[in-house]
């Protein structure tokens, strides 16, 4: 099923009570460990004349609980990777900072900020968006390790997803050929592959090689599942070529220059994309002026939904809703 689903026939019948919406348990761990924060910014760095406040604050889960992030120093970037200034960020911006905790669990000192939209559809479309984590999220890093905030009710925090991405080396398996992992960079955001021995590897001419053939500065597309933040297991990597063939490709992208993720909403036991059906759920939010509802069906997972503007306008969150979507 894609990620933005066209309304073909809206409700059934609006229930107008308000389901409840889960609560996030967030606990964060001891001063100086690193995590990482996704929220949307309620309060952003004030202009004090000459200088920037190297500070803002960010709303997270149903309870909109406000983090505390400390910005002197960071690193900023756009969601393409373009660099961006603590001048540039906005409330109501879509945020994923990177650094550690401070002696107030809810302070964050930032190492690497990047802006992943101006609302919440574009948060909903970048690879950090969690399932059941629409209203954001913290979780701790151990290295390569992830550890998703516990969820009242829910046992399993991370749902892999189908996802393709463009990105190019910076990390190539090696001459020792003791793994097969590779990382990549796109938009200055870091992937790690996991290519198991079972994964399709082909050349630009679509001949098939060894993933110890991919090197340091060529770029990949890559299809797989995404199985964490920031990595992939990998189903299929073709490697497009040096810089000049990949902007020469019809893989390039001008409004995406350096590499770019696209991904659809699917649970790894599905066989594969549902060309038409219908499911229930939940509105979780409403985009009027751009026609959208995001919408949460009965397992859990959220769903955004192409209504047009005047059906949109008929809801509220919390109402139910029946969507049925391809033929």
């Amino acid at each position: 099923m894609k990620g933005m689903i066209p309304l073909s026939l809206a409700v059934l019948a609006a229930l107008l009570a308000p389901t409840g919406a889960r609560a996030a348990e967030v606990t964060l761990p001891a001063e100086g460990t690193p995590v990482v924060v996704v929220g949307r910014v309620v309060s952003q760095p004030r202009n004090l004349g000459i200088i920037h406040e190297h500070k803002m604050q960010v709303a997270i889960g149903p309870e909109n609980t406000e983090y505390t992030l400390h910005l002197k120093g960071a690193k900023f970037f756009s969601n393409t990777g373009e660099e961006y200034h603590v001048s540039d960020l906005r409330d109501r911006m879509w945020v994923r900072a990177e650094g550690v905790t401070m002696n107030d669990p809810q302070r964050v000192r930032v190492d690497r900020l990047t802006v992943l939209g101006d609302d919440h559809y574009n948060f909903g479309g970048s690879t950090y968006f969690r399932p059941g984590y629409e209203r954001g999220y913290v979780m701790r890093v151990a290295g390569e390790r992830l550890i998703y905030p516990a969820r009242t009710g829910d046992s399993a925090a991370f749902v892999e997803r189908g996802l393709t991405l463009v990105g190019r080396v910076t990390d190539d398996t090696g001459p020792l050929q003791t793994t097969r992992k590779v990382r990549v960079d796109i938009g200055g955001d870091h992937w790690t592959l996991d290519v198991p021995k079972d994964a399709v590897v082909v050349d630009e001419a679509g001949k098939e090689i060894s993933v110890h053939e991919i090197h340091h500065g060529q770029w990949l597309q890559v299809t797989g599942f995404q199985t964490g933040d920031g990595r992939m297991r990998v189903a299929r990597l073709h490697e497009i070529g040096p810089e000049d063939v990949y902007r020469r490709s019809t893989y390039y992208h001008t409004g995406a220059p350096l590499g770019y993720t696209e991904y659809e909403r699917v649970d790894v036991r599905d066989a594969g994309p549902i060309a038409s059906g219908a499911f229930e759920g939940t509105v979780t939010d409403i985009d009027t002026s751009g026609g959208f509802l995001m919408v949460r069906d009965v397992d859990g997972k959220e769903h955004r939904v192409r209504s047009g503007t005047d059906i949109a306008a008929k809801f509220k969150v919390g109402d139910k809703i029946r969507v049925r979507y391809g033929d």
